[in-house]
């Protein structure tokens, strides 16, 4: 949330917007976790099905943020940037070689 609040304030959006935007955003994850709880114990879905839909819409969510974030660290020192790009994906493809082996 601060980090959203941040941005915003940066863009210069009025003060009643970003807390407007801070209190939706507040409330998606928990009624995220209620919608996904509520889709993978229906007895009428393929709970593993929903489960790993669930599962790539968060995963995708958590790497477009993460993303996002480090798209101005990267941008700062241009020199290094192709190192960095290619140090992040390297890192990247590590943890995902790690969750594949363990």
């Amino acid at each position: 949330m601060l980090i959203i609040g941040t941005k915003l304030c940066k863009a210069r959006f009025s003060r009643r917007f970003i807390l407007i935007s801070g209190i939706l955003f507040s409330f998606c994850t928990p009624l995220g976790a209620i919608f996904g709880f509520a889709l993978s114990s229906s007895e009428y879905s393929n709970s593993q099905v929903v489960n790993c839909i669930l599962l790539s819409l968060a995963a995708g969510t958590f790497l477009f943020m993460a993303l996002n974030e480090l798209k101005d660290e990267l941008n700062a020192f241009r020199p290094f940037l192709f190192f960095k790009s290619c140090a992040f994906l390297l890192g990247f493809f590590l943890m995902a070689l790690l969750k594949i082996w363990v």
